[in-house]
């Protein structure tokens, strides 16, 4: 049980259920493959006051936030605490008692690289770090730098340790092949610096690797889409002017918007069936696109249209 220091900062703070904890943590330890396995042992080995950097590199689908999740409860399960971060908001959602990183450790924005967390002394956020055994930081590639080393060196000046972090154990996750860090009318090359990988720290990262793709089945077709995903992230499968070459497989014979919509929902009329829409989506970059789309969707869909109206309003606790 935590003290109450911490029980508003932690998810459930008191209200771990250790044994059952103790039970997930085996549980998911069975599924593991041997590079899942690997980065278990080398964090947990590490959370006694070692204070690593870990970074576990996974592209999609092989099961990084399952190891992620598994450690924290290992953590909580031993009666410790453990602090999970993401760098963006829907990737903290996929944490156990995850929080953005701006969020968690009071990251100035923007954050230069003279920049240090807002953490005061005193107050129950630099209370807790003095009793965190580990931070896990998901989407790592996406943050800057600048703000990575802002909460080293909070991190540093509240733990009085002038070690990386403190000496607190470090987790990074995330796939340096998906989303760099964004800067405002930024150059390919700008952001490519503004990158973990030409901070400070990265010299002092071990680097654990999972290549597994856990969420498909290991049938010959699913492997070959596997292997092709990873070539598109190591910049082959590239034709002239560095554009990805699509298999004919994933190419609709025509390009409207009719087509692709009977060609995603062959069977619209299973339109009770949510699973069906769960398994299928139509992604867009630009809201009018979407728009377009929904309403070509609602139009097939048999039955009345029904218009239902919301309203938000804020509460008062007084």
């Amino acid at each position: 049980m935590f003290s109450g220091t911490c029980s508003r900062c932690t998810r459930k703070g008191q209200d771990y259920d250790v044994e059952e904890l103790k039970k997930r943590v085996n549980e998911n330890k069975a599924r593991f493959n041997g590079d899942q396995l690997g980065a278990f042992i080398e964090v947990m080995n590490s959370v006694d006051n070692k204070g690593k950097m870990i970074f576990i590199h996974s592209a999609g689908g092989c099961g990084k936030t399952f190891v992620c999740n598994t450690l924290a409860s290992a953590v909580w399960s031993n009666g410790d605490v453990a602090l999970c971060v993401a760098s963006s908001g829907i990737a903290a959602l996929l944490l156990e008692g995850g929080r953005t990183a701006h969020s968690r450790f009071k990251i100035p924005i923007p954050a230069l690289d003279t920049s240090i967390a807002n953490i005061k002394r005193g107050t129950q956020l630099s209370q807790l770090l003095l009793q965190t055994k580990v931070i896990i930081w998901d989407e790592v590639p996406m943050q800057h730098k600048n703000a990575i080393d802002s909460v080293d060196q909070g991190l540093r000046d509240i733990l009085e340790k002038d070690v990386p972090f403190g000496g607190v154990t470090v987790v990074f996750g995330g796939d340096f092949w998906q989303t760099l860090p964004v800067i405002h009318w930024g150059l390919r090359q700008q952001m490519i610096a503004a990158s973990l990988k030409r901070g400070r720290l990265w010299d002092q990262i071990q680097v654990h690797y999972l290549v597994q793709n856990m969420r498909l089945d290991q049938t010959p077709d699913n492997v070959a889409h596997a292997a092709w995903l990873l070539n598109v992230g190591a910049g082959k499968n590239l034709g002239p002017g560095e554009i990805v070459q699509l298999p004919a497989t994933m190419i609709c014979d025509d390009s409207s918007i009719t087509v692709l919509i009977s060609s995603t929902y062959p069977h619209i009329n299973h339109y009770q069936d949510d699973q069906y829409y769960l398994d299928w989506t139509i992604l867009s970059g630009k809201n009018s696109d979407i728009e377009h789309i929904n309403s070509e969707v609602l139009q097939r869909y048999p039955g009345e249209e029904k218009v239902m109206q919301s309203a938000d309003s804020v509460m008062s606790h007084d």
